[in-house]
Formats: structure tokens, sequence, C-alpha cells
């Protein structure tokens, strides 16, 4: 009766670690799907934030202009130097953005390593378990004989 016991309580640990396996897989594939996603988003609006960008120089170039053109400017050199201005400001802030998108990506990835990693050591503490659990079971049905 010992060694059937030994052996159903050694199959029950084989199963057991075997489903903690894919439990493991199938968490690390849903933290990779939502670390995707989670980056999709940041980059839907870093290209939200772009255009944006993009429009106010465009309407900021076009009021100079106009106001250059309408007397109330200096024209000329102060036309050009208020369109550097805003080129430069424009160029700042989308580099910005593109830094910002780059250590979200970044995060992200760590995110997924770092959850990749606890799964791994959890199915190994699971499995050190489960040969603790082998070992007592053959060493009780070695102890019985």
């Amino acid at each position: 009766m010992a060694v059937t016991t030994a052996v159903v309580a050694v199959a029950g640990t084989l199963y057991s670690l075997d489903q903690q396996k894919e439990a493991a897989k199938e968490q690390q594939k849903r933290q990779e799907k939502s670390a995707k996603l989670q980056q999709k988003r940041a980059d839907v609006s870093t290209a939200r934030e772009r255009a944006k960008q993009v429009r106010q120089a465009r309407a900021q170039r076009a009021t100079a202009l106009a106001s250059s053109q309408s007397g109330e400017g200096t024209g000329g050199s102060g036309l050009a130097g208020a369109q550097a201005n805003i080129g430069s400001q424009t160029g700042s802030n989308l580099s910005f953005l593109s830094k910002n998108q780059q250590i979200s990506k970044q995060l992200s990835d760590l995110n997924v390593s770092s959850a990749g990693s606890i799964s791994r050591a959890n199915t190994r503490a699971a499995a050190g378990s489960g040969v603790a659990s082998i070992a007592t079971s053959v060493g009780s049905v070695v102890k019985n004989k």
C-alpha cells in the first residue's frame, strides 16, 4: 500500500509541476501581449502629440507671417528670428517626445523580462518542492519496507 501511495504522490507531483510550467508560459505570453498593447497605446499618444506640435508650429509661423505682413511686426530679420525660434522649439518638443517614447519602450521590455524571471523562479521553487515531496514519498516507502 505504501508503494502505491508513493507512486500516486509522485505522479501527482509531476502533474502539478507540469501544470505550473504551463501556467508560467501562459502568464509570460499575457505579460508580453500586455506590454505590446501598452507600447502601442504610448505610440499612438506620442503620434498624436507630435501632430499637435506640428500643427501649433504651423499656426505660430502663420501668425508671425501675418503679423509681419500687416505691419505689426518688423518683417525681415524679426520674422526670420521668430520662425527660427518656432522651429527650434518644435524640434526640441519633438525630440523630447522621441526620448519619452524610447524610455517607455525600455520600461515595457524590462517589465516583461522581470515578469518572465519571476515566473521562472516560481516554477523552479515549485519544482524544488516537488522533488522534496517525491523524496519524502520514496523515503517513506523505503522506511516501511
